[in-house]
C-alpha cells in the first residue's frame, strides 16, 4: 500500500510533537518530596466505575468500583481521583495518563498526559573573583555551585537588585571597589544564595595569589611550607640542645681527669713528706736501739737512708767527735765489785786450709 507525500509530513509532524512533549515538563517534584497530579475531570460516584493512571506504558493503578485491581507505589484522592506520590525519586519521571471508565466499560473522556520532572535541590553556592589587566582594573566574579545542573539558573545581586543572569560577572575594579556582591542560584524546585563578596583588586597594592599552583590549592602549599620550617626548627634546637649536652660531659670528664693529678694525695704510689719523714726516725731509732754484742743480720739501709745526711748534734758543730749512733751508751758501772757477765762476742772465722 502506497502511502501519499501528505500522510508522510503528517506522520513526521506527529513523530516530532511528541518527541517535543517529552522534553517539556508539565510538573516539577524535588527528590523525596510527595506530590500530586490533578485529575482533570469531574469525578462523580455516581458516572464512574473505574479509573485507571498509566507512566508512560506502565499501569500502576487501576480501581474498580470500590475495589483496586492493580496498585504499584502510588494511591487515589477519593475525593476527586487525583494520583498521590509519596518520596518521589528521579525514577518516577514520566508522562502520567488517566483513563475514566463508565459503568458499562466505556470511556468516559480522554485526558492528556501530564508530564512529571524530578529535580534534586540546589547547594549553597561559592563566589570567588580574579583581577584582570595589567594593572588590575578588571575583575571577574564567578558563581560555583557544588554540583553541575543544566536547569540551574543565575542571578547577581548587588543591592538586593538582580544586575546579571549569567554564571560569571565582569566589572571595572576601581568602581566597584566597595559594592557587595551575592550570587543567587535556583531550579523549579529550590533556590540557594551565597555569602556576600567584595573584590579588592583595585586598593593600594593590589597584590592577588593564584588560587592553585600546579593544580594544588595555594593554601594546601602554604600549609605544608610551614609544616617543613617548624619541623627544621624542631630538629635544629634538638641538635644544640644535643650538643651543648655533649660539650658540657666533656668538660666535665676533663676536669675529674685534671683533679686526679692535681691532687697527688689521692695516687696510690704517693706518700706525704711528713709521713716519710716519721718513717726515716723510726728505722733510725730501731738501728740505735740494737746491743751492742747484737750478731744477727744487719738492717739494710736503703740508699735514700745512706744519701742522706744524718743531722748534727751541738758537739759535732764544733768538731768533736762522737760516738757511732749503731752503739748505744755503756751505763755506769754499778759500785760494787762484782762484774757484770762478759758480752758475746761474734765468732771469727777461722783461716781456710789450703
Amino acid at each position: 500500500m502506497k502511502m501519499s507525500a501528505a500522510a508522510v509530513v503528517l506522520l513526521l509532524l506527529c513523530c516530532f510533537s511528541s518527541s517535543d512533549s517529552k522534553d517539556v515538563c508539565d510538573q516539577y517534584a524535588a527528590v523525596g518530596d510527595s506530590v500530586t497530579i490533578q485529575l482533570k475531570y469531574e469525578w462523580t460516584d455516581s458516572g464512574v466505575n473505574g479509573l485507571k493512571w498509566w507512566r508512560d506504558y506502565d499501569n500502576i493503578i487501576y480501581r474498580r468500583g470500590q475495589k483496586f485491581i492493580t496498585q504499584k507505589t502510588a494511591d487515589i484522592d477519593q475525593g476527586n481521583g487525583s494520583l498521590k506520590l509519596t518520596n518521589v525519586m528521579k525514577a518516577d519521571e514520566g508522562g502520567y495518563t488517566p483513563q475514566v471508565y463508565k459503568p458499562d466499560g466505556t470511556s468516559a473522556v480522554t485526558l492528556t498526559s501530564i508530564r512529571l520532572c524530578v529535580l534534586e535541590r540546589v547547594q549553597k553556592p561559592e563566589v570567588k573573583f580574579m583581577c584582570q589587566g595589567s594593572k588590575k582594573e578588571n575583575v571577574e566574579f564567578t558563581c560555583t555551585p557544588d554540583k553541575k545542573d543544566l536547569d540551574v539558573k543565575f542571578q547577581w545581586l548587588q543591592k538586593d537588585k538582580v544586575v546579571a543572569t549569567s554564571r560569571t560577572l565582569k566589572r571595572e575594579s576601581a568602581k566597584v571597589e566597595n559594592e557587595v556582591f551575592t550570587c543567587n542560584v535556583s531550579n523549579e524546585v529550590s533556590f540557594a544564595i551565597s555569602e556576600s563578596i567584595t573584590q579588592n583588586c583595585s586598593k593600594s597594592g593590589g597584590i592577588t595569589f593564584p588560587e592553585k599552583v600546579f593544580g594544588i590549592d595555594i593554601w594546601i602549599i602554604v600549609g605544608g611550607g610551614a609544616g617543613i620550617v617548624l619541623l627544621l626548627i624542631i630538629l635544629v634546637i634538638i641538635c644544640c640542645l644535643r650538643a651543648r649536652r655533649t660539650k658540657r660531659m666533656r668538660l666535665k670528664d676533663e676536669g675529674e681527669f685534671r683533679l686526679q693529678f692535681t691532687r697527688p694525695e689521692q695516687h696510690p704510689q704517693y706518700s706525704h713528706p711528713a709521713d716519710r719523714h716519721q718513717h726515716h726516725q723510726h728505722q733510725h731509732r730501731h738501728h740505735q736501739q740494737q746491743p751492742a754484742g747484737h750478731t744477727g743480720p744487719r738492717q739494710h739501709r736503703s740508699k735514700q737512708h745512706r744519701n742522706q745526711p744524718l743531722p748534727k748534734t751541738p758537739d759535732q758543730a764544733n768538731g768533736a767527735p762522737q760516738p757511732s749512733p749503731r752503739r748505744s751508751a755503756q751505763p755506769p758501772k754499778p759500785a760494787n765489785d762484782e762484774q757484770p757477765p762478759p758480752l758475746p762476742q761474734p765468732r771469727k772465722k777461722a783461716p781456710k786450709k789450703v
